[in-house]
């Protein structure tokens, strides 16, 4: 637990006697107040609210990421709260002794809605604390009632815990410059394809998109249950979804483009048992063939690659399906094995097994796309959660049979703040892995088929101060491109991000990446359209701010320029976090900067 400064409690006191003291800022809305609280007022210009107590014995155990229903959470404190426009943002603060993950703080405002939430994640050191922080909307010209709620998220009980909830002046926000050091002769159309799931009965879920191209440039894009294609580089959509029963209570929707067989493959994890289906088309989604159960069950965060058939001029690919199975995760442990699964006929039979090489023991705490090279070589790229993390590549030879796990990035790396990292192979066969630390974004590359890599380089804008979701794709030899989110806003990782931070999607490409890599950087999203406000959840479950959930994709256009996907979690003005809780799916269509062919692409 945090001490108070004893002169900090003196401070009131002496300011009610002899005045505001030489050199200490004026709380300017000391008259806002907040129930059952203790008053502080800093030196800073900071009003302090406080509340203290112990944790109670309760039955059972309960989930500290928000996915247990609130009505049935011990509620430890609700008091209502003062805040008008004289305040610059709101910052919440949960401790709890031995940093124990067992109390959460939720910040409503007058119309009920989260604005920030505050959990701790995982216990000790290595988990994320308990902060958030929300600004206050313009139009709280008057004191406004929100509502602090503060409940209980686990079963011990007599643990001492304290909650801070701190009313700021606007001085105290950080705002940075998102273009500075963009090139603005890289354009971009961010396109909404404006479909939803309502058609299927399922809400609207176009958070992990995924974009593929074919060798005639037609765009698919999957957003939630519903494939979509565009043969017009975006500019018009057609659903040409698969219609198939078992897809209606889909979730982790995979899409993957084959433009070598012009052969489009979707994957969904089906309910209740994680079962995957596998649907795939010839004709570019007119008709369809259906495979109703890949891999095992209770999997998850599913990815495919294609490469060349063992048959030379067969017309479909040999289809490579990773994914995580966490029945086999050691108990209390951050990761769970990876299994693949591979297909020498399309997708009718499969064979599988774990990938192995993980001598220590360890797990991935999460995989990134699996990637396939014309010459039988297939990668799988994985964050490493122990001892500080690290980025590792899973690398096989001989089509997927036989793999071996080789580092290519040092920590410190959160995994679970950096989730999927990006892998790319270039027409001359060399490897690029990209992933996101407290750094910024980096790529290691690789000559010799990922047995060995380069030291990392750095290619994120120096401004920026917090990155989420990362992927790659390469073309031509050293041609590479790297898709990113960052902000300038805020110093904070990604799920704790502060709220009035706005992020931005950026692609940087890069000339002679396996050699003496130079950089450029193109803005996606339109400057004032930014993408998000607030924090960006990585750590699963339910936070209110994991909208836009785990990963972007991109690909390359025949010509060689790219398309990205994302979600938008902003469409409008999004003045609050609360503003910014849609995950609408956009497409990101170059038309000009630099392309990764110096003429058509080899499939084209």
């Amino acid at each position: 637990m945090r001490a108070l400064p004893a002169l900090a409690l003196l401070l009131p006191l002496l300011a009610g006697c002899i005045g505001q003291p030489a050199g200490l800022t004026q709380v300017p809305f000391a008259d806002l107040t907040a129930e059952g609280a203790r008053v502080l007022d800093l030196p800073s210009g900071v009003r302090e609210f406080l509340w203290n107590g112990t944790t109670r014995a309760v039955q059972g155990s309960m989930d500290p990421l928000g996915l247990t229903p609130a009505e049935v959470l011990p509620q430890l404190v609700k008091s209502t709260l003062q805040v008008d426009r004289r305040v610059g943002f709101v910052g919440l603060d949960v401790q709890v002794e031995g940093n124990r993950s067992l109390v959460s703080a939720t910040l409503l405002d007058d119309s009920g809605r989260v604005q920030c939430f505050a959990a701790r994640v995982w216990e000790g050191p290595s988990g994320l604390p308990g902060t958030c922080t929300t600004p206050v909307p313009a139009n709280a010209t008057s004191p406004k009632p929100w509502t602090l709620q503060v409940q209980q998220t686990g079963a011990e009980g007599g643990k001492a815990y304290e909650v801070r909830l701190a009313l700021h002046p606007m001085a105290h926000e950080r705002h940075g410059d998102p273009l500075a050091g963009v090139d603005r002769s890289i354009t971009f159309r961010a396109v909404d394809t404006k479909y939803n799931d309502s058609a299927l009965n399922l809400a609207p879920r176009r958070a992990e998109p995924n974009v593929g191209v074919l060798r005639d440039g037609s765009i698919f894009g999957q957003f939630g249950a519903q494939t979509l294609r565009s043969a017009d580089r975006g500019a018009t959509w057609q659903d040409v979804s698969p219609a198939w029963e078992y897809y209606e209570g889909t979730h982790d929707p995979m899409l993957r483009a084959d433009p070598w067989t012009n052969t489009v493959y979707i994957s969904h994890l089906l309910d209740p048992n994680g079962l995957a289906g596998l649907s795939w088309t010839l004709d570019a989604g007119q008709t369809w063939l259906h495979n109703r159960a890949v891999g095992l069950p209770n999997q998850d965060h599913q990815k495919m690659a294609t490469g060349p058939s063992l048959v030379p001029g067969a017309p479909l690919p040999i289809l490579y399906y990773s994914y995580a199975y966490f029945p086999l995760a050691p108990a209390g442990d951050e990761g769970a094995p990876v299994f693949v699964a591979r297909s020498i006929d399309g997708g009718l039979t499969f064979t599988q097994g774990p990938v192995t090489g993980l001598t220590d023991g360890t797990q991935p705490g999460n995989t990134g796309p699996i990637e396939a090279d014309r010459a039988g070589n297939v990668y799988i790229p994985l964050n490493m959660c122990q001892d500080h993390g690290s980025i590792a590549v899973a690398v096989s030879h001989d089509m997927g049979q036989g793999w071996k796990v080789v580092q290519a990035g040092e920590g410190p790396l959160n995994c679970s703040e950096s989730l999927d990292p990006g892998l790319a192979v270039d027409m001359k066969g060399n490897v690029y892995v990209a992933w996101l630390d407290g750094e910024g974004v980096k790529f290691a590359a690789s000559k010799d088929h990922g047995d060995t890599w380069a030291k990392p380089v750095k290619v994120s804008l120096p401004q920026l101060g917090a990155f989420a979701h990362v992927d790659a794709v390469a073309g031509d030899e050293g041609k590479l491109a790297i898709v990113y989110q960052g902000t300038p806003d805020t110093g904070k990782t990604a799920s704790i991000a502060d709220g009035w931070a706005l992020w931005n999607t950026y692609v940087a490409y890069v000339s002679d990446a396996a050699g003496s890599p130079t950089v450029q950087t193109g803005m996606v999203n339109p400057p004032d359209d930014p993408v998000q406000r607030g924090c960006i959840w990585m750590w699963g479950g339910g936070n209110p701010c994991r909208n836009l959930l785990d990963f972007v994709d991109i690909q390359l256009q025949p010509d060689g320029r790219v398309v990205v996907v994302y979600a938008d979690g902003c469409p409008q003005v999004c003045e609050t976090p609360a503003d910014s809780r849609l995950h609408q799916g956009i497409v990101g269509v170059q038309d000009e900067g630099p392309r990764l062919f110096a003429g058509k692409a080899p499939w084209a």
